[in-house]
């Protein structure tokens, strides 16, 4: 449930059909049944801290904006505080949610874009994708990978951009729907990144075509008329 509002409602209007939040009470009520479960406590952590920076996702507009542009001091600050004390205990366990709660604390933690720990994501990327071998995962992996490597981040290892690059346009092309709406927004923002800015813009007005999410349509439009 939290997935599908996450992609899908960056901004929900209507309360009452606000899957995000429905996703909350039943992660609460797992908690209450089980408190002391690593896993348990994860999944609440990755939806109360998602819950938290929803408010930052999309400008005055209703246009969704990238990582970079976010407006931190928007984030729910006591929704965030709880999502991390989640994330604190769910660090005692190993599981699939437990290492979805500590990327999402990363996230949470980092002061700015700029001085985000992207080495220690892309290590818990690599680890999340052990546990469980989603496209989505690797898409993520692939992101933040380039996100390392573009910052300078010696963790980044031997990984080039090109590499990046290749493993993207096989999910592009290979992978499931999902995957590879992900993989065309991270292409597009890749080459609007290190200067591409015609190619960028063409996938933009590409990917415009076809996302039926509102605000990353408006995302996209805006990207492909900006200027080089």
């Amino acid at each position: 449930m939290f997935t599908v509002a996450h992609r899908t409602a960056l901004d929900p209007a209507d309360a009452l059909a606000d899957t995000g939040r429905q996703a909350l009470s039943i992660a609460d009520a797992l908690v209450a049944a089980f408190p002391r479960d690593t896993e348990v406590r994860g999944l609440r952590a990755v939806i109360r801290l998602g819950l938290a920076r929803r408010p930052a996702r999309v400008d005055h507009t209703g246009t969704a904006l990238a990582l970079d542009e976010v407006d931190r001091t928007r984030w729910d600050r006591e929704l965030l505080g709880a999502g991390l004390d989640d994330a604190t205990l769910a660090a005692d366990g190993d599981g699939r949610f437990a290492v979805e709660a500590a990327i999402a604390g990363l996230h949470s933690v980092a002061p700015s874009f700029e001085r985000t720990d992207w080495t220690r994501i892309v290590q818990l990327y690599g680890a999340l994708e052990e546990r469980w071998p989603s496209p989505s995962v690797r898409v993520a992996r692939l992101v933040t990978t380039a996100h390392a490597v573009l910052a300078g981040e010696a963790g980044a290892g031997a990984t080039s951009l090109t590499e990046v690059e290749r493993e993207l346009t096989s999910l592009e092309t290979r992978g499931p729907a999902y995957a590879s709406r992900d993989a065309a927004l991270a292409l597009a923002d890749l080459q609007w990144r290190t200067g591409r800015r015609e190619h960028a813009a063409q996938r933009y007005r590409d990917l415009a075509e076809v996302i039926d999410v509102e605000p990353l349509r408006r995302f996209c439009l805006r990207r492909a008329l900006t200027p080089p």
